[in-house]
């Protein structure tokens, strides 16, 4: 190949206009050669089969190959997204979007939005984040300007162009250039690293205690949901990978989560394995790998700037049962099939949570969960029932939809009355509480109580530090039910 052709091809002379976007951006020709021809040889090594008696060995040194040089890749850029909001994540249902009326197309949502002024400050320097866009990668980043050209293109003169701080029309205008990025044009940006995507999901997950933070974003927000719904579900194993260790009280075995924002997992395990902190000097990882039972998750590699990242997205406040911390054998699987040793990284099994109706409550109970609950059992399976049509298939549920609470007739006890009356029943109450609202927490038997009397009552704390931190049913207690409940919180 021709020099100027080569360096056209990493980068190019600074003069005259920027290079194509390639489609695998960032990694310069030679890399970029090199893993599309390993991956060629890798499906005819894999065609060849066992007619060959080096098959197995030439598709391990194949796909050894493949694999040391995707990890030397920049995937992962998006980590910042795989790891927001993990912490933030609550038990309650989301209810950001009812009552929203009406769709804005991308400019009309974004434009009037100052970068500048919502970039974040980091907390090392107290600086706010500088954002600029490289017209090498076509794609915005925050990495530093010197470093970054000399990692990526060093054919490049650093000090030939100091980049300035990215503007929404870089934004728009980067989307608008692209057939494929303009039919989701919402999701495209959430995948860019800009203050977008940081700023919007902070205002989703605090839409109840900052609104007028969330009126700046919501347009934006109300267009990404309505796209990715569009998209087509991914349903089987997501990966979603953070680089460092999650609250174990929060995400302990039986909890309902519910991520209050769109949340980024991705189809690969080796993907997953990018997003980990690297131990210095060794092979090991370090943080938190959720393996995710997707039923609702959206493919988006298509419509990313991230495409080698594999990316799916799970709606706003979809909501997941943490089955519990991955046995030892399948965490030795997970390290075989990502190379790397997971020693120091916890892994946690979620699957996705989808109450469509009552009768499905369940079916996302354990066997000796389920046994001390007979009565609630019981008296969802005595509700009345109708077919209807739930994700292209007939199913039967309650007629009494799953987000109203159901009531007993004679002592006027609702599902979180009698949930509440088990002792040490927090799995059983989470999930009847999944799909409802605050002030159905509030609602008291015939006897004036609240399922919090019922827990208090009993002392059940965990029960009733739960039942408070989805109301204020505690203002209702009676005078003695604070002083007890006081400890527990």
């Amino acid at each position: 190949m021709a020099a100027p052709v080569l360096a056209a091809a990493v980068g190019g002379p600074s003069e005259g206009p920027p290079p194509p976007a390639s489609p695998l951006p960032c990694i310069g020709w030679a890399q970029g050669a090199t893993k599309l021809l390993l991956e060629q040889a890798l499906g005819v090594v894999q065609d060849v089969g066992p007619a060959s008696p080096d098959w197995g060995e030439c598709l391990g040194v194949v796909d050894e190959l493949l694999d040391c040089l995707v990890d030397a890749l920049p995937v992962g850029e998006g980590k910042n997204r795989s790891a927001n909001g993990i912490e933030q994540a609550d038990s309650g249902v989301f209810g950001l979007f009812e009552g929203c009326q009406g769709r804005r197309d991308l400019r009309a949502a974004l434009e009037s939005i100052d970068l500048a002024r919502h970039a974040p400050v980091d907390a090392s320097t107290g600086v706010p984040t500088h954002y600029w866009m490289c017209r090498h990668c076509q794609r915005p980043t925050s990495d530093n300007w010197g470093a970054h050209m000399l990692k990526k293109h060093p054919q490049e003169d650093p000090l030939a162009w100091p980049p300035p701080a990215l503007k929404m029309e870089d934004v728009l205008g980067l989307v608008a250039r692209t057939d494929q990025h303009r039919r989701s044009p919402a999701v495209t940006v959430y995948t860019m690293e800009t203050p977008v995507y940081l700023k919007s999901n902070e205002s989703m997950r605090e839409w109840n205690v900052a609104p007028e933070r969330f009126r700046v974003w919501r347009d934006f927000a109300l267009l990404l949901d309505y796209e990715l719904r569009q998209l087509p579900r991914f349903i089987g194993h997501a990966y979603r990978g953070v680089n460092f260790s999650v609250s174990g009280r929060l995400y302990r075995q039986g909890a309902v989560i519910t991520w209050n924002q769109p949340s980024s997992a991705t189809t690969s395990a080796r993907v997953a394995r990018d997003f980990l902190k690297k131990d210095p000097g060794g092979q090991g990882r370090s943080g938190t790998i959720f393996i995710i039972q997707s039923t609702t998750a959206r493919h988006i590699e298509a419509h990313s700037v991230h495409p080698e990242e594999k990316e799916v997205l799970f709606l706003t406040g979809t909501q997941f049962q943490v089955v519990g911390m991955a046995a030892e054998g399948l965490k030795r699987l997970m390290a075989e099939a990502m190379r790397t040793d997971l020693q120091g990284v916890d892994v946690y099994e979620l699957r996705e949570l989808t109450l469509d109706s009552w009768l499905d409550l369940e079916g996302f109970l354990e066997p000796a969960v389920a046994a001390r609950n007979h009565e609630l059992l019981a008296f969802i399976r005595d509700q009345p029932t109708d077919r209807v049509h739930v994700n292209q298939a007939w199913k039967t549920v309650c007629v009494h939809p799953i987000t109203t609470l159901i009531r007993r007739p004679g002592d006027g006890a609702t599902a979180l009355h009698m949930a509440a009356r088990v002792p040490g029943n927090l799995q059983c109450l989470q999930l009847a509480a999944a799909r409802l609202h605050a002030h159905h927490f509030d609602e008291r038997d015939r006897a004036g109580r609240t399922a919090l009397d019922v827990a208090v009552g009993n002392g059940d704390g965990a029960a009733a530090v739960f039942l408070m931190l989805r109301s204020d049913a505690w203002r209702g207690l009676d005078v003695a039910g604070p002083c007890r409940a006081l400890p527990w919180v």
